[in-house]
């Protein structure tokens, strides 16, 4: 898995499985963006986007780590993304 960042949007993201986010969506989301607001020590906060290649977000939410979630993720960059992804029902492409 590749971590980019994106300087425009100001969120890393990594490259998904494309998927249609709506029925009328005209194209398919490749990217899912993550901020983190952690608060080093039980819990954090992540900020999430799909995203299609021309740089619309095409679906947001928010979400939480905390409890064993957190205790789990133990300084892993990767591990925010592929709990999105499972809680989203994505496929990150390695």
């Amino acid at each position: 898995m590749t971590i980019n960042f994106d300087t425009v949007q100001g969120f890393a993201y990594v490259e998904i499985t494309p998927v249609k986010v709506t029925f009328t969506d005209d194209c398919d989301s490749t990217k899912l963006y993550i901020s983190i607001r952690d608060n080093l020590y039980s819990m954090c906060q992540l900020t999430w986007h799909l995203c299609c290649e021309d740089g619309v977000y095409r679906m947001s939410g928010k979400s939480v780590i905390e409890g064993t979630d957190y205790t789990t993720w133990d300084g892993n960059p990767f591990y925010p993304f592929t709990f999105m992804a499972n809680l989203l029902g994505l496929t990150i492409i390695e």
